[in-house]
């Protein structure tokens, strides 16, 4: 039994270079084949998902894009014409305002000065204090003169503010044309 294993040991000798060369050969063949390889397949049906992910997101940011700009195209034509005209009308509101507030102060200084006459003229006297300032010599004379204003009276006519000097007729109609609440209170 010993020359018989002896016998099947040799028959398995090494491969020759020839045989290593064509086995490599064999494989490198089959791996070259585009349609046997099963690699190169996956890799080809990786790519081509891969490219259409990377146009499905272009075609999204595309569609995106042209929302902005068209969202963009409607605010310059209507939106920002409306915003421009509505500041024209608060510059000429707000200059309605200064000119109240200028007439409101000239109202508030006239109220101050009335005030203090009032409390001046309600100031308790006595008798004998406004006995002191009546001239008994003028009461019995037939003569009739108009009073003449003493040193101690500081009595000033207050100013009579018309308003007509703060707005112009004009500006108020125009305004009020304008304004789209003033037409329907006026209705």
């Amino acid at each position: 039994m010993s020359e018989e294993a002896e016998v099947a040991v040799e028959v398995a000798e090494p491969p020759t270079l020839d045989v290593i060369a064509e086995s490599i050969a064999k494989e490198h063949s089959r791996y070259l084949d585009l349609n046997n390889n099963d690699y190169l397949r996956k890799e080809l049906v990786q790519s081509s998902d891969a490219a259409d992910s990377l146009l499905a997101q272009i075609d999204e940011c595309t569609t995106v894009v042209n929302t902005i700009t068209a969202e963009r195209d409607e605010l310059v034509t209507q939106v920002l014409p409306a915003l421009q005209s509505n500041c024209e009308r608060l510059v000429a509101m707000f200059m309605v305002i200064e000119n109240l507030e200028t007439l409101v102060a000239s109202m508030r200084a006239n109220l101050d000065e009335v005030e203090k006459e009032v409390a001046a003229v309600e100031k308790p006297r006595t008798v004998t204090s406004m006995l002191s300032k009546v001239k008994l010599s003028g009461f019995f004379s037939r003569k009739s003169t108009a009073p003449t204003p003493k040193a101690g009276d500081d009595w000033v006519r207050p100013t009579i503010v018309d308003s007509k000097q703060f707005f112009s007729p004009s500006s108020a109609t125009k305004l009020a044309a304008e304004t789209p609440d003033a037409g329907a209170d006026s209705a």
